[in-house]
């Protein structure tokens, strides 16, 4: 948020007086505020404004489902502040959501270029998810690692982003199987975390990344097969033709 939209925002509150029991005028402005923002907001039973930022992550609804709407106007006021940097990481956690990683990286380096001025544990986040990103989209090793190794504490991260980048570096780094095995071990502990929206899109995603490696598994068995057997075809039909006349089957 930039320090006119600021002012703006106070200037409007601050032009309604408020005393104990008569702050309804206030109350009305802050509540069309969020609504002008698309800010999820709600009264409790004692009159006051509840705003939640962040709802639809909270509420464990989808990334590719989040309001395009909502997304453009948290980006709207670009500048140097943690809040165009969280703006452009939920922006690509949408796009990438989606699968649209063209849109994703632009998003991702956008908050990567506001590292800079960003507390340690989210600008390790950031970096983590860059080599999530790099490891498991672009199948990219050596930038997945670069990525992983600008982790300041990669100690403290917590265990299971920990063991998702371990399975996406593995991946990337030619050990499918071995990235498979992880992931399914990655998902039971998932399973095992309290009832909640975190759990349901953290085990959403894993789903997700299992389908992916199963099909592209599937796929590469396929290819290897059929190259084998180009392979190992024409060498079987000159044998068959070069074969003594008592030993050829005989033609249909």
């Amino acid at each position: 948020m930039t320090s006119q939209v600021l002012c703006t925002l106070a200037a409007r509150l601050m032009r309604h007086p408020a005393a104990p029991y008569h702050e309804h005028a206030v109350r009305g402005e802050v509540e069309a505020i969020c609504a002008e923002h698309g800010l999820d907001f709600h009264r409790d039973p004692w009159g006051n404004v509840i705003v939640r930022l962040q709802s639809a992550l909270d509420s464990g609804l989808p990334a590719q489902e989040w309001d395009e709407k909502t997304i453009a106007q948290a980006l709207g006021d670009a500048d140097e502040s943690q809040d165009t940097v969280a703006a452009n990481w939920l922006a690509y956690l949408w796009a990438g959501g989606r699968h649209d990683l063209t849109v994703a990286t632009r998003y991702l380096e956008e908050a990567l270029k506001g590292s800079a001025f960003c507390p340690d544990f989210l600008r390790d986040r950031l970096f983590l998810e860059a080599a999530v990103f790099q490891a498991w989209f672009r199948h990219n090793s050596s930038r997945g690692e670069f990525w992983a190794a600008q982790i300041a504490r990669r100690g403290w991260l917590p265990p299971l982003q920990s063991r998702r980048l371990e399975i996406a570096l593995r991946w990337a780094g030619g050990t499918p199987f071995n990235a498979w095995e992880m992931l399914n071990s990655y998902l039971s502990s998932v399973r095992e975390l309290p009832q909640g929206p975190v759990r349901d899109l953290t085990e959403r995603e894993a789903m997700e990344w299992k389908t992916q490696m199963e099909s592209r598994m599937l796929t590469r068995a396929w290819r290897s097969m059929y190259s084998l057997s180009s392979q190992l075809e024409p060498s079987a039909l000159r044998a068959a033709f070069d074969a003594p006349e008592k030993h050829k089957m005989a033609s249909w």
